[in-house]
């Protein structure tokens, strides 16, 4: 038996060796900004614009980390904190700043001028956003993005004090 766990946890150890071999170098893949240039993909005589942007960084955040589709930003963010990835992605770091700077002393993302529930275009995220169905409060607003942002920063190891 103690054979056993002692292979089981070598075997353990090396799968998560060799998923950090291969999480660190596509790292470097979405760090790098997506071209500016529109590609589209040629399928016999037809020609598709692709959905999914496959490398580089999706964020497409300004210097100061403002981002358009904040349901999408906060997928990606939770995806690299999942990979352990979050902090070597400079866009990544600066929208997670960005959004963080934005909550109040309570913890609540409150950002200026939010009239609506943010909304989002990419069909990645629509299972994934909103968690509860839409409200007319402005905390019903702030519900999700408060959520996700407490997730991710408890995922990435940052102390969090409930109130």
């Amino acid at each position: 038996m103690l054979r056993t766990c002692a292979s089981t946890v070598r075997v353990l150890r090396n799968s998560s060796e060799a998923i950090s071999r291969f999480v660190r170098p596509t790292a470097s893949s979405w760090t790098t900004p997506t071209s500016r240039r529109e590609f589209y993909i040629l399928a016999g005589k037809k020609v598709f614009k692709p959905l999914f942007e496959i490398l580089g960084d999706p964020l497409h955040a300004d210097a100061q980390g403002r981002i358009d589709d904040v349901p999408f930003a906060l997928y990606w963010l939770e995806l690299l904190a999942r990979l352990g990835i979050l902090r070597q992605v400079p866009s990544a770091s600066k929208v997670l700043a960005r959004l963080y700077s934005e909550c109040t002393d309570q913890g609540i993302w409150s950002p200026s001028g939010l009239r609506a529930l943010p909304k989002s275009e990419n069909p990645v995220v629509s299972h994934y956003f909103p968690l509860e169905g839409p409200g007319k409060s402005p905390a019903q607003r702030q519900t999700d993005v408060t959520f996700r942002l407490a997730l991710i920063a408890r995922i990435m190891g940052i102390p969090l004090s409930v109130i």
